[in-house]
Formats: C-alpha cells, sequence, structure tokens
C-alpha cells in the first residue's frame, strides 16, 4: 500500500473516531438535559374541567389515550395525552359514574359502571352499567340499573364477555341489588354470584392478572342517613373465589382482623400476582356499640392470600374511610404501592414505610440551639434515641412520626424540655403519657424508655425520624439497628 493511501485510511479512521466521540458526547449531553427536564416536571392540573374524578383507565402501550368518569359530569375521553377531552357520555340519562374498565382482549370495549361509591352526604346514585364498542362513540345500557353504585368492574383478560361488577347498593336502606355480579355474555344477562345480607355491598373486587379465575372482593354494610353513616356489620369481610367469580370462600383468621370490619380497598402485584394488599377499615380499637374493634389500616398477602400481615396503623393510609380508600401496586414492583386519601402517600418497601411527599411530618420548635439530628436504634422493648449536646438549650421540642403506628393516633411525640439540670421526656402513646429516664453523659443526651403496656402489645416497632423546614418534609436519617 502506497503511504498516500494508508495517511488516507488513517485519516478516514480519525474521522470516524473522533465522529463517534462527539456522537457519544452530544447524547451524554443531550440525556442530561432531558435528565434536568424530568427533574424540574411537577404535577400539573391538565383536565378536564369539571368535577372531582372517580376513575381513569389508559391503554397500555398507548399512553395519550386515556377515559376518565366524574362523580357527576359523565365520561371524557382523551386521545393527546390530557392536552384536549372530548365528553363522550353527554347523551346518556345518567351522568355519575363509579368506575371504567377497559377489555384487555379488545380495547374498543369500555365498560362504565355508574354511580359514585365514594360515599358523601351529597353523591349521585346511578343507573345501571354501560357497554361500548367502539371506543367509547356510542353506549348501551346493560342492566343493574338498581344497583345504586358500582365501584368496581373487572374484565377477563382472554374473554371480553366474561364480565363481574362490584355493587354497593344505593345504600339508603336494605336491598338485595348489592355485592358481586357476573356475567359470560358480554352483559346480557347478570347473575349475583355473591351476597351477604340486604345492608351490605361490595367495595373492591380485583382480578389475578395471571389467572383470571382467583379473584378477591371486599364487603362492606353500609347504611347513609340524614344524620350520618352507619358503617361495618355482620355481613363485613375477604372473600376469595378459585373458579373465576362462581362461588366464594369468606377469609378468616390467618392473620386477618377476627372483628366486625367495614370498607376494603384491595390491590394484587401485576408483576407478582402473590402479593395482594387489603385496606381494611376497622374501629382502630374503639368500642362499637358495645363491641370491642380490632386496629390497624393495611394488611399484605405474600402467598395468594392464604397468609396475612399488618403492615401499618398509618391513618396516612385511608383517613376518612368511606370517601377515600383506594390502593394501587406499580406494574413492575410489587412494592411500590401508592395510597389515595385526603393526601397522597407512596411506599417503596410494600407498606412497611410511608412517604408523604412535600406534606409537613413533624414540627420543631426552641427558644435556644437545636441539636443535630438523633441517632436512634431500637430493641424489643425499649425505645432509645441519643441527641448530640451543642448547647444547654431551653424549650426544645421534637415531633418524631412513627410510620407504623401503634395507636389509632398516627403519630408518637417526643417533648424534650430542659428545664435547668432537669432533663424529662414524655412518650406519648394515644391517651397515656408515661415518663422516661433521661441522662446526661459526656456530650450527649440519652433517653430510653419502655413503651406502654399498650404499645407493648402489638410488638415492637421502630421509629423514624423527619425534620421539617419551612413546611417539607427533609429525608429521615438512616435508623440502625440496636
Amino acid at each position: 500500500m502506497s503511504l498516500a493511501k494508508r495517511i488516507l485510511n488513517s485519516s478516514a479512521a480519525l474521522c470516524f473516531v473522533i465522529g463517534l466521540l462527539l456522537s457519544s458526547q452530544s447524547l451524554s449531553q443531550a440525556q442530561q438535559r432531558n435528565t434536568d427536564i424530568a427533574g424540574a416536571l411537577r404535577y400539573r392540573y391538565i383536565g378536564p374541567v369539571g368535577n372531582r374524578l372517580t376513575s381513569v383507565v389508559g391503554l397500555p402501550g398507548q399512553p395519550n389515550i386515556y377515559f376518565v368518569g366524574a362523580a357527576s359530569g359523565g365520561i371524557f375521553k382523551t386521545t393527546d395525552g390530557g392536552v384536549h377531552w372530548e365528553p363522550i357520555f353527554d347523551e346518556q340519562p345518567v351522568s355519575s359514574i363509579g368506575s371504567l374498565a377497559i377489555a384487555p382482549s379488545d380495547p374498543n370495549i369500555v365498560w362504565a359502571g355508574t354511580g359514585e361509591a365514594w360515599i358523601r352526604s351529597h353523591i349521585s346514585v346511578g343507573q345501571g352499567i354501560y357497554k361500548s364498542t367502539d371506543a367509547g362513540k356510542t353506549w348501551t345500557l346493560m342492566g343493574l340499573e338498581k344497583s345504586g353504585r358500582i365501584g368496581r368492574i373487572v374484565i377477563d383478560p382472554r374473554n371480553p364477555d366474561i364480565v363481574l361488577a362490584a355493587a354497593l347498593g344505593h345504600a339508603y336502606g336494605p336491598q338485595q341489588e348489592r355485592g358481586v355480579f357476573r356475567t359470560t355474555d358480554g352483559g346480557k344477562t347478570w347473575e349475583r354470584v355473591l351476597f351477604t345480607d340486604e345492608n351490605t355491598g361490595c367495595s373492591d373486587l380485583v382480578m389475578d392478572p395471571s389467572n383470571p379465575r382467583i379473584l378477591f372482593a371486599g364487603m362492606w354494610p353500609l347504611v347513609i342517613r340524614t344524620w350520618g353513616r352507619e358503617s361495618g356489620g355482620p355481613g363485613s369481610g375477604l372473600f376469595k373465589s378459585t373458579d373465576g367469580g362462581v362461588t366464594w370462600k369468606k377469609l378468616t383468621g390467618r392473620g386477618l382482623p377476627s372483628r366486625t370490619t367495614g370498607k376494603f380497598a384491595l390491590a394484587i402485584a401485576r408483576s407478582n400476582p402473590n402479593r395482594i394488599y387489603a385496606l381494611i377499615e376497622t374501629g382502630d380499637g374503639v368500642p362499637l356499640n358495645g363491641k370491642e374493634t380490632d386496629r390497624g389500616k393495611m394488611w399484605r398477602s405474600d402467598d395468594g392470600g392464604d397468609t396475612w400481615r399488618l403492615m401499618s396503623y398509618d391513618r396516612n393510609m385511608g383517613g376518612r374511610t368511606h370517601y377515600y380508600f383506594r390502593t394501587e401496586v406499580s406494574p413492575d414492583n410489587p412494592n411500590e404501592t401508592y395510597y389515595l386519601t385526603a393526601g397522597f402517600a407512596v411506599s417503596l418497601d410494600g407498606g412497611d414505610w410511608l412517604h408523604l411527599p412535600a406534606v409537613p411530618e413533624a414540627t420543631i420548635t426552641t427558644s435556644g440551639s437545636i441539636p443535630q439530628t438523633p441517632t436512634v436504634w431500637r430493641s424489643r422493648t425499649m425505645a432509645a434515641c441519643r441527641f448530640p449536646l451543642t448547647a444547654a438549650g431551653r424549650g426544645i421540642a421534637y415531633s418524631f412520626p412513627l410510620r407504623r403506628c401503634i395507636t389509632s393516633r398516627w403519630t408518637i411525640v417526643f417533648l424534650i424540655t430542659f428545664t435547668g439540670t432537669n432533663r424529662t421526656i414524655r412518650l406519648i402513646v394515644d391517651q397515656a403519657a408515661p415518663v422516661v429516664e433521661v441522662s446526661a453523659a459526656g456530650r450527649y443526651l440519652e433517653v430510653r424508655g419502655t413503651l406502654s403496656q399498650e404499645a407493648k402489645a402489638v410488638g415492637p416497632l421502630p421509629i423514624q425520624l423527619t425534620r421539617i423546614s419551612s413546611g417539607r418534609a427533609l429525608p429521615a436519617p438512616a435508623v440502625s439497628a440496636a
């Protein structure tokens, strides 16, 4: 090869390498810009204009198509990711929507259950269940006109004609049109397959995404009166079906509440169908009609519903149970769960700890210096904190949220006061406030004390500390085991 050709080939190779480096740098810069843009995004209102929304469904693989149902405003559809919304249900004689569902095997088939199932004193009832076979252009009433409120619809992923509907009922008095209804012919006929009594409806219904023969249903005794609501009763409970909803069995024991319960909210992890979550309305230990009630808010099963474990007592998972009570699981992570209540919360570890973004969780007030964030450790019966003493300080108060609450209250509060050389701390558990021992050793203030008898009864629980600055939650420090 001539010297000129070698120089030409070397130059070409060098240009190619330089081009790759420049392309790589440009790609890296573009990715950095995209990351910066994504990090700057915040939740914002995108519509549709109207009242509160009760249900949202989208098409997998088509992120710009969504249907939303309004409490008393019908159904809206967007095909451009929420930039524009079109009302598609205005021609129907009912406007209150309780649930929406799209057939996994045919995205043109959309079901709408009418009647808002989020209970308050001035909500609208429905007029049955509707079906569209042209992606929402036209609708047909398919029955269940007296069911009052349909809060959930599930569809067999392989056969769009098999549909189950959770009917809460109008709930203003006893009625037969409550429970779980099933159709195998696309809504031409319906069979009531789960019914406990005339005062109880179905508050939630979920289907195993990998096996449509397995379903879970939560039954909710509810009576709405002018002066209030009555929740809970003998008809309540968690039920399971293993034959596609034809027959049902009530689940008892094995970790579930043993006393009367109220409303249920359910979710199954798509990536691991053995993982099931159940928000359950208990009495938080407060006697109801002279009878004892259970404590707890969220239970979890890791074996398909055979056994259950109480995961949390946190009311942030479900405050105002009759109105706000819904949980969902990320489709690709069984530990990532979301809780829609008066606030919005997420757990990344299967419901063990709860994160409340940008919500004040604790307060710090002081007239002196605030010690640094304390180190916390735990053992079976002891709760211990170690505070660096940066100054003598007076009137210092810390509030520490406990994410797995041991009482009906959602926080445990340490109040630390410095008066001369006397140091005291109180652990407030519900109405009890036992004093625990405090000692000063070197540069640290050490606090040790047993939890109340009430706390011991439910087992040892870790404490998570969070400091607040300007109303925003700061990252919690790591918690080390004893």
